[in-house]
């Protein structure tokens, strides 16, 4: 379905697709949208838009993860949780 939030309606026109004589309707982006057979026609690119290109991967300081190390931090907070006395281990609203 066409999202509409983008831009208004403009006007009802003939669909070159279907033959409909007013079921296009023409949006003020330039998009249309056949109600008839469902036909949708972007809007026309603009030369100033610079499409979404995804990145193979992902540029930073990743390091693989060292899982004997996470272990160990999560087994020394789990102990230290453990042996809370039982008043702080709730948190109360």
């Amino acid at each position: 379905m066409y999202n509409t939030s983008e831009s208004t309606f403009v006007k009802h026109e003939g669909c070159e697709a279907c033959g409909s004589s007013d079921a296009n309707a023409v949006y003020s982006n330039g998009s249309k949208f056949c109600f008839a057979c469902g036909k949708h026609t972007p809007a026309p690119r603009n030369d100033n838009t610079i499409p979404f290109i995804k990145p193979e991967r992902s540029f930073g300081t990743e390091k693989p993860i060292d899982t004997q190390t996470k272990d160990a931090e999560l087994e020394r907070l789990i102990a230290k949780w453990a042996a809370a006395p039982a008043s702080l281990s709730l948190i109360h609203l």
